[in-house]
């Protein structure tokens, strides 16, 4: 892997080991980069068909808007997941993912 992809090796990686490591997730990324953009593709079409589909920018922007707030009241820990507006759940339909049903937690213990 060194000596075919050295244009993707960085620098500061000397150990053969680390330099695979890198290369390993840099190709998991770049693999589920692409799986995200061909079920993209498939619901919404590309930028070729419609000047307004959904690429992988807004998804992530989209997608990026989802939070989880943990808040303290009364000294009970809550725990709350937001739940999706309208195009968050269709990328979450586009790509296969179901959001979790119970989406709220107490625990009266505070520590971390």
């Amino acid at each position: 892997m060194k000596t075919d992809f050295l244009e993707i090796r960085p620098i500061f990686l000397r150990n053969g080991q680390r330099t695979k490591a890198h290369v390993f997730v840099a190709m998991l990324a770049l693999k589920i980069t692409r799986l995200f953009q061909s079920l993209l593709h498939r619901a919404f079409g590309t930028t070729d068909d419609d000047p307004h589909a959904t690429t992988v920018d807004d998804a992530l922007v989209a997608l990026s808007r989802l939070t989880y707030l943990i808040y303290e009241v009364k000294g009970c820990r809550y725990a709350r997941l937001i739940q999706p507006d309208e195009e968050q759940c269709n990328l979450l339909d586009a790509l296969g993912l179901r959001f979790p049903r119970q989406t709220a937690f107490r625990s009266d213990d505070t520590g971390p």
